[in-house]
């Protein structure tokens, strides 16, 4: 599946945006706030590549290496992080 959203906007989620098997995602804008997992990208079924994410402006309350999970066989780019509350 492809998907492309100009901006979205989570808050006390568990995952923010799941992304799996092939799907291909773009954002211009996402911002995450109190949720478990900012992003999880991921391989489910073997006959499927991973996911691909890519997102231009990005922000995630409370950021940490743990909030995102990517597997091997997924893409993640993101342009520029927004630190700064918004």
């Amino acid at each position: 599946s492809k998907l492309y959203v100009k901006y979205l906007k989570s808050k006390n989620t568990n995952i923010s945006l799941a992304a799996k098997d092939d799907s291909k995602v773009t954002i211009d804008k996402k911002i995450s706030k109190k949720s478990k997992y900012c992003l999880s990208l991921y391989n489910k079924k073997q006959e499927f590549r991973g996911a691909e994410v890519s997102i231009q402006k990005f922000s995630c309350e409370n950021y940490n290496k743990n909030k995102i999970y990517v597997d091997n066989k997924s893409i993640l780019n993101i342009s520029k992080n927004l630190w700064q509350k918004e």
